[in-house]
Protein backbone atom coordinates (compact mmCIF):
# COMPACT_ATOMS: atom_id res chain seq x y z
CA UNK A 1 0.00 0.00 0.00
CA UNK A 2 3.18 2.37 1.02
CA UNK A 3 4.54 1.91 -2.14
CA UNK A 4 1.36 2.45 -4.40
CA UNK A 5 0.97 5.58 -2.50
CA UNK A 6 4.51 7.32 -3.73
CA UNK A 7 4.29 5.88 -7.04
CA UNK A 8 0.84 8.20 -7.08
CA UNK A 9 2.62 11.26 -6.19
CA UNK A 10 5.60 10.46 -8.46
CA UNK A 11 2.83 10.28 -11.32
CA UNK A 12 1.54 13.70 -10.28
CA UNK A 13 5.02 15.41 -9.78
CA UNK A 14 8.22 13.99 -11.11
CA UNK A 15 6.85 12.89 -14.48
CA UNK A 16 4.35 15.40 -15.60
CA UNK A 17 6.86 17.12 -17.51
CA UNK A 18 7.96 13.80 -19.36
CA UNK A 19 5.31 12.76 -21.02
CA UNK A 20 5.52 16.02 -23.30
CA UNK A 21 7.92 14.69 -25.53
CA UNK A 22 7.16 10.70 -24.97
CA UNK A 23 7.66 9.22 -28.24
CA UNK A 24 5.71 6.12 -29.77
CA UNK A 25 8.68 5.39 -31.95
CA UNK A 26 11.47 3.75 -29.88
CA UNK A 27 15.13 4.91 -30.28
CA UNK A 28 18.59 5.53 -28.82
CA UNK A 29 19.17 9.06 -29.98
CA UNK A 30 19.77 11.69 -26.98
CA UNK A 31 16.47 13.84 -27.00
CA UNK A 32 16.43 17.45 -28.84
CA UNK A 33 14.07 19.95 -27.83
CA UNK A 34 12.40 22.56 -30.10
CA UNK A 35 12.41 25.90 -29.43
CA UNK A 36 8.74 26.61 -29.46
CA UNK A 37 8.43 23.53 -26.88
CA UNK A 38 10.73 25.10 -23.81
CA UNK A 39 7.44 26.45 -22.02
CA UNK A 40 4.56 24.85 -20.42
CA UNK A 41 1.89 24.47 -17.83
CA UNK A 42 1.83 21.88 -15.23
CA UNK A 43 -1.05 18.82 -16.51
CA UNK A 44 -3.14 16.97 -15.06
CA UNK A 45 -2.86 13.26 -16.30
CA UNK A 46 -5.76 11.22 -17.82
CA UNK A 47 -5.59 6.93 -18.68
CA UNK A 48 -3.80 7.46 -21.46
CA UNK A 49 -1.08 9.22 -20.25
CA UNK A 50 -0.91 7.55 -17.01
CA UNK A 51 -0.69 4.38 -19.08
CA UNK A 52 2.08 6.11 -21.00
CA UNK A 53 4.06 6.75 -18.12
CA UNK A 54 4.14 3.54 -16.75
CA UNK A 55 5.53 2.53 -19.73
CA UNK A 56 8.46 5.36 -19.29
CA UNK A 57 9.11 3.93 -16.08
CA UNK A 58 9.61 0.16 -17.57
CA UNK A 59 11.89 1.74 -20.11
CA UNK A 60 14.09 3.58 -17.37
CA UNK A 61 14.26 -0.12 -15.56
CA UNK A 62 15.48 -1.61 -18.26
CA UNK A 63 18.27 1.09 -18.84
CA UNK A 64 19.37 0.72 -15.29
CA UNK A 65 19.88 -3.08 -16.08
CA UNK A 66 21.21 -2.28 -19.68
CA UNK A 67 24.02 0.15 -17.65
CA UNK A 68 24.85 -2.35 -14.76
CA UNK A 69 25.10 -5.40 -17.08
CA UNK A 70 26.97 -3.67 -20.08
CA UNK A 71 29.86 -5.51 -20.77
CA UNK A 72 32.04 -2.88 -20.46
CA UNK A 73 31.18 -2.35 -16.94
CA UNK A 74 32.72 -4.87 -15.48
CA UNK A 75 30.81 -4.74 -11.58
CA UNK A 76 30.71 -7.19 -9.22
CA UNK A 77 27.18 -8.43 -7.73
CA UNK A 78 27.31 -5.88 -4.87
CA UNK A 79 28.81 -3.45 -6.94
CA UNK A 80 25.56 -3.92 -9.52
CA UNK A 81 23.24 -4.22 -6.19
CA UNK A 82 24.80 0.04 -5.36
CA UNK A 83 24.97 0.93 -8.73
CA UNK A 84 21.11 0.44 -9.24
CA UNK A 85 19.90 1.79 -6.28
CA UNK A 86 21.62 4.91 -7.36
CA UNK A 87 20.58 5.00 -10.83
CA UNK A 88 17.04 4.20 -10.03
CA UNK A 89 17.60 7.41 -7.55
CA UNK A 90 18.62 9.76 -10.33
CA UNK A 91 15.51 8.38 -12.26
CA UNK A 92 13.00 9.09 -10.10
CA UNK A 93 14.33 12.53 -9.70
CA UNK A 94 12.19 15.28 -11.46
CA UNK A 95 12.84 16.56 -15.32
CA UNK A 96 14.33 19.98 -16.06
CA UNK A 97 14.78 20.92 -19.90
CA UNK A 98 18.54 22.53 -20.43
CA UNK A 99 20.89 23.58 -22.96
CA UNK A 100 23.84 22.34 -24.23
CA UNK A 101 26.61 24.34 -25.79
CA UNK A 102 28.20 22.63 -29.58
CA UNK A 103 31.29 20.59 -28.50
CA UNK A 104 30.62 20.16 -25.23
CA UNK A 105 32.02 16.14 -24.61
CA UNK A 106 28.79 13.98 -23.63
CA UNK A 107 29.70 10.28 -21.57
CA UNK A 108 28.44 7.18 -22.68
CA UNK A 109 26.90 4.90 -19.45
CA UNK A 110 26.40 2.18 -21.83
CA UNK A 111 29.84 1.87 -23.52
CA UNK A 112 31.75 4.17 -22.01
CA UNK A 113 33.11 5.99 -24.54
CA UNK A 114 33.06 10.28 -24.68
CA UNK A 115 31.29 11.40 -27.63
CA UNK A 116 31.17 15.21 -28.98
CA UNK A 117 27.83 17.21 -28.98
CA UNK A 118 28.09 18.60 -32.77
CA UNK A 119 25.13 21.01 -32.30
CA UNK A 120 24.00 23.60 -30.09
CA UNK A 121 21.20 21.55 -28.17
CA UNK A 122 17.96 21.97 -25.89
CA UNK A 123 17.56 18.76 -24.13
CA UNK A 124 15.95 16.89 -21.08
CA UNK A 125 18.22 16.21 -17.89
CA UNK A 126 16.80 14.58 -14.43
CA UNK A 127 17.57 17.01 -11.61
CA UNK A 128 19.90 14.51 -8.77
CA UNK A 129 23.00 14.03 -9.95
CA UNK A 130 25.62 11.37 -9.38
CA UNK A 131 28.19 10.83 -7.01
CA UNK A 132 30.97 12.17 -9.41
CA UNK A 133 29.09 15.51 -11.10
CA UNK A 134 27.05 14.18 -13.51
CA UNK A 135 23.01 14.83 -14.83
CA UNK A 136 22.01 11.76 -16.91
CA UNK A 137 19.97 12.75 -19.89
CA UNK A 138 16.79 11.47 -21.19
CA UNK A 139 16.66 9.94 -24.83
CA UNK A 140 13.76 10.32 -27.37
CA UNK A 141 12.34 6.92 -26.06
CA UNK A 142 12.72 7.42 -22.96
CA UNK A 143 15.62 5.51 -22.10
CA UNK A 144 18.85 6.88 -20.72
CA UNK A 145 22.16 6.52 -21.94
CA UNK A 146 24.00 9.35 -21.54
CA UNK A 147 25.43 11.90 -18.79
CA UNK A 148 26.85 15.30 -18.93
CA UNK A 149 29.28 17.25 -16.59
CA UNK A 150 26.66 19.34 -14.45
CA UNK A 151 29.13 22.68 -15.36
CA UNK A 152 28.42 21.94 -18.83
CA UNK A 153 24.60 22.20 -18.51
CA UNK A 154 22.65 25.00 -18.19
CA UNK A 155 19.02 25.06 -16.91
CA UNK A 156 16.51 26.96 -18.89
CA UNK A 157 14.42 28.50 -16.06
CA UNK A 158 17.66 30.22 -15.26
CA UNK A 159 18.63 31.88 -18.18
CA UNK A 160 14.91 33.39 -18.39
CA UNK A 161 14.93 34.54 -15.03
CA UNK A 162 18.36 36.68 -15.68
CA UNK A 163 16.26 38.89 -18.32
CA UNK A 164 15.92 42.58 -16.74
CA UNK A 165 14.64 45.20 -18.81
CA UNK A 166 16.27 47.81 -20.30
CA UNK A 167 16.47 51.07 -18.37
CA UNK A 168 15.51 54.34 -19.43
CA UNK A 169 18.27 56.41 -20.09
CA UNK A 170 19.04 59.89 -21.72
CA UNK A 171 21.25 60.26 -24.83
CA UNK A 172 24.50 62.66 -24.52
CA UNK A 173 25.56 64.52 -26.93
CA UNK A 174 29.12 64.21 -27.99
CA UNK A 175 31.14 67.38 -26.90
CA UNK A 176 28.27 69.74 -26.75
CA UNK A 177 29.14 73.28 -25.97
CA UNK A 178 27.51 76.45 -24.64
CA UNK A 179 28.54 79.36 -26.88
CA UNK A 180 28.77 82.26 -25.20
CA UNK A 181 28.66 86.18 -27.16
CA UNK A 182 30.94 87.40 -24.28
CA UNK A 183 34.31 85.52 -23.29
CA UNK A 184 36.06 85.94 -19.64
CA UNK A 185 39.28 84.97 -21.65
CA UNK A 186 41.31 85.99 -24.23
CA UNK A 187 43.00 83.68 -26.88
CA UNK A 188 44.28 83.88 -30.14
CA UNK A 189 45.79 81.47 -32.37
CA UNK A 190 48.86 82.71 -34.79
CA UNK A 191 49.43 80.77 -38.55
CA UNK A 192 51.20 80.52 -40.68
CA UNK A 193 50.60 79.25 -44.15
CA UNK A 194 52.81 78.99 -47.14
CA UNK A 195 50.52 77.93 -50.52
CA UNK A 196 51.70 76.83 -53.84
CA UNK A 197 49.91 76.25 -56.78
CA UNK A 198 48.66 77.31 -60.30
CA UNK A 199 46.70 80.27 -61.74
CA UNK A 200 43.89 80.18 -63.90
CA UNK A 201 44.25 83.94 -65.56
CA UNK A 202 41.27 86.23 -67.76
CA UNK A 203 42.39 89.59 -66.82
CA UNK A 204 46.26 89.07 -67.13
CA UNK A 205 45.83 87.38 -70.41
CA UNK A 206 43.66 89.86 -71.47
CA UNK A 207 46.34 92.36 -70.07
CA UNK A 208 49.47 90.66 -72.15
CA UNK A 209 47.75 89.87 -74.80
CA UNK A 210 48.40 85.93 -74.64
CA UNK A 211 45.19 83.96 -74.28
CA UNK A 212 46.50 80.72 -73.41
CA UNK A 213 49.08 81.10 -70.63
CA UNK A 214 49.07 80.29 -67.16
CA UNK A 215 50.91 81.30 -64.35
CA UNK A 216 52.75 79.91 -61.07
CA UNK A 217 51.64 81.21 -57.81
CA UNK A 218 53.64 81.45 -54.47
CA UNK A 219 51.60 82.71 -51.35
CA UNK A 220 53.21 83.84 -47.72
CA UNK A 221 50.63 84.22 -45.50
CA UNK A 222 49.91 85.21 -41.81
CA UNK A 223 46.79 85.29 -39.66
CA UNK A 224 45.56 85.03 -36.46
CA UNK A 225 42.62 83.89 -35.61
CA UNK A 226 40.70 84.47 -32.37
CA UNK A 227 39.62 81.57 -30.39
CA UNK A 228 36.05 82.10 -28.81
CA UNK A 229 33.38 79.91 -27.38
CA UNK A 230 31.10 80.79 -30.43
CA UNK A 231 31.35 78.39 -33.37
CA UNK A 232 32.81 81.05 -35.74
CA UNK A 233 35.86 82.54 -35.28
CA UNK A 234 37.04 85.77 -36.87
CA UNK A 235 40.38 86.94 -37.15
CA UNK A 236 42.93 88.73 -39.71
CA UNK A 237 44.92 88.10 -42.47
CA UNK A 238 47.93 89.26 -44.02
CA UNK A 239 49.18 87.36 -47.62
CA UNK A 240 52.03 88.02 -50.08
CA UNK A 241 51.24 87.09 -53.47
CA UNK A 242 54.16 86.41 -56.41
CA UNK A 243 52.80 85.00 -59.85
CA UNK A 244 55.15 84.51 -62.41
CA UNK A 245 54.52 83.01 -66.05
CA UNK A 246 55.78 82.94 -69.50
CA UNK A 247 53.45 84.44 -72.49
CA UNK A 248 53.36 83.95 -76.22
CA UNK A 249 56.77 82.23 -78.25
CA UNK A 250 59.31 84.74 -77.93
CA UNK A 251 60.41 84.00 -74.12
CA UNK A 252 58.39 87.16 -73.06
CA UNK A 253 57.20 86.32 -69.40
CA UNK A 254 55.48 88.68 -66.47
CA UNK A 255 56.01 88.93 -62.80
CA UNK A 256 53.33 90.39 -60.41
CA UNK A 257 53.89 90.91 -56.70
CA UNK A 258 50.99 92.07 -54.15
CA UNK A 259 50.75 92.97 -50.33
CA UNK A 260 47.25 92.22 -49.13
CA UNK A 261 44.86 92.63 -46.08
CA UNK A 262 41.74 91.50 -45.04
CA UNK A 263 39.06 89.80 -42.74
CA UNK A 264 39.00 86.24 -42.16
CA UNK A 265 36.75 83.66 -40.52
CA UNK A 266 37.00 80.14 -39.94
CA UNK A 267 34.29 77.35 -39.01
CA UNK A 268 36.36 74.50 -36.99
CA UNK A 269 35.42 70.71 -36.31
CA UNK A 270 33.28 70.27 -39.90
CA UNK A 271 32.68 66.71 -40.20
CA UNK A 272 34.32 65.76 -36.76
CA UNK A 273 33.05 62.11 -36.74
CA UNK A 274 34.67 61.54 -40.38
CA UNK A 275 37.47 63.98 -40.94
CA UNK A 276 37.44 66.80 -38.73
CA UNK A 277 38.32 69.66 -40.94
CA UNK A 278 37.79 73.45 -40.87
CA UNK A 279 36.37 75.89 -43.48
CA UNK A 280 37.88 78.99 -44.39
CA UNK A 281 36.85 82.53 -45.71
CA UNK A 282 38.69 85.24 -46.44
CA UNK A 283 38.34 89.06 -48.46
CA UNK A 284 41.56 90.69 -49.01
CA UNK A 285 42.46 94.34 -50.73
CA UNK A 286 45.72 95.02 -51.92
CA UNK A 287 47.88 97.38 -50.01
CA UNK A 288 50.27 97.65 -52.88
CA UNK A 289 50.59 95.60 -56.21
CA UNK A 290 52.36 95.84 -59.65
CA UNK A 291 53.33 93.53 -62.67
CA UNK A 292 56.41 94.24 -64.61
CA UNK A 293 56.05 92.83 -68.50
CA UNK A 294 59.18 92.10 -69.40
CA UNK A 295 58.87 91.91 -73.83
CA UNK A 296 61.85 91.02 -76.25
CA UNK A 297 62.55 94.94 -76.34
CA UNK A 298 61.02 96.86 -73.40
CA UNK A 299 59.54 96.56 -70.14
CA UNK A 300 56.13 97.30 -69.38
CA UNK A 301 55.02 98.08 -65.58
CA UNK A 302 51.52 98.27 -64.24
CA UNK A 303 50.23 99.46 -61.02
CA UNK A 304 47.13 96.98 -60.04
CA UNK A 305 43.83 97.70 -57.63
CA UNK A 306 42.85 94.05 -56.25
CA UNK A 307 40.02 92.57 -54.30
CA UNK A 308 40.43 88.43 -53.27
CA UNK A 309 37.94 86.65 -52.06
CA UNK A 310 39.48 82.96 -51.22
CA UNK A 311 37.84 79.87 -49.92
CA UNK A 312 39.49 76.63 -48.32
CA UNK A 313 39.74 73.81 -45.94
CA UNK A 314 42.22 73.30 -43.59
CA UNK A 315 42.69 70.09 -41.52
CA UNK A 316 45.06 70.66 -38.56
CA UNK A 317 47.29 67.86 -36.77
CA UNK A 318 48.69 68.41 -33.10
CA UNK A 319 52.25 67.87 -32.54
CA UNK A 320 54.35 68.00 -29.63
CA UNK A 321 54.28 72.29 -30.42
CA UNK A 322 51.46 73.29 -31.97
CA UNK A 323 49.62 72.16 -34.73
CA UNK A 324 50.66 71.02 -38.05
CA UNK A 325 48.03 72.31 -41.12
CA UNK A 326 47.75 71.43 -44.57
CA UNK A 327 45.11 73.17 -46.55
CA UNK A 328 43.49 73.64 -50.20
CA UNK A 329 42.10 76.99 -51.62
CA UNK A 330 40.37 78.69 -54.47
CA UNK A 331 40.71 82.40 -54.56
CA UNK A 332 39.15 84.49 -57.13
CA UNK A 333 40.93 87.79 -57.81
CA UNK A 334 39.54 91.08 -59.32
CA UNK A 335 42.25 93.85 -60.43
CA UNK A 336 41.94 97.19 -62.24
CA UNK A 337 45.45 98.13 -64.21
CA UNK A 338 46.75 101.63 -64.78
CA UNK A 339 50.43 103.21 -65.72
CA UNK A 340 51.79 105.86 -65.51
CA UNK A 341 53.92 105.61 -68.97
CA UNK A 342 50.70 104.91 -70.98
CA UNK A 343 47.11 104.05 -71.56
CA UNK A 344 45.89 100.86 -70.56
CA UNK A 345 43.03 99.26 -72.15
CA UNK A 346 41.61 95.96 -71.53
CA UNK A 347 37.96 94.50 -71.47
CA UNK A 348 35.48 95.47 -68.25
CA UNK A 349 34.41 91.53 -68.72
CA UNK A 350 37.76 90.02 -68.56
CA UNK A 351 38.67 91.55 -64.56
CA UNK A 352 39.41 89.11 -62.54
CA UNK A 353 41.83 85.54 -62.29
CA UNK A 354 41.38 82.56 -60.74
CA UNK A 355 43.69 80.10 -58.67
CA UNK A 356 44.01 76.97 -56.85
CA UNK A 357 46.90 75.82 -54.09
CA UNK A 358 47.56 73.39 -51.54
CA UNK A 359 49.09 75.11 -48.20
CA UNK A 360 51.40 73.82 -45.35
CA UNK A 361 51.11 75.74 -42.32
CA UNK A 362 52.25 75.87 -38.49
CA UNK A 363 50.18 77.42 -35.51
CA UNK A 364 49.59 77.74 -31.86
CA UNK A 365 47.47 78.94 -29.17
CA UNK A 366 48.21 82.15 -27.28
CA UNK A 367 46.56 82.52 -24.30
CA UNK A 368 46.20 86.39 -23.45
CA UNK A 369 44.44 86.33 -20.40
Amino acid sequence: MFRIVVLLILIQTSYAQELLNLVQEESDDLILIEEDDLSSDSLILNEEEKENLSILREKELDSVNQIINSKFNNYTETQKEVVKIKTEDILKSPVFKGYINKGTILYNLITKEQEELTQNSFVKAYSLIDDEGYYYLQNENGTVSYKVRETELAKISLISNMYEPPKKFVPVIKNKKDFKLKDKNLSLSPIFNYHIGRTRPTFLRDLTNDQTHTGSLTRFEFKTMGNFDFPIHLGLSLIYTDIRANVRTSGENYKMTSLAIGPTLAIRNLMEDLIDIDLIASVHSSIFSNLRETRVSQSLDYNLTQTMLMLGVEKPFKIFLGRLIVGANFQRQWSKASSNEFNVDTNASNNYDDSYSLSFGWGFDWDIY
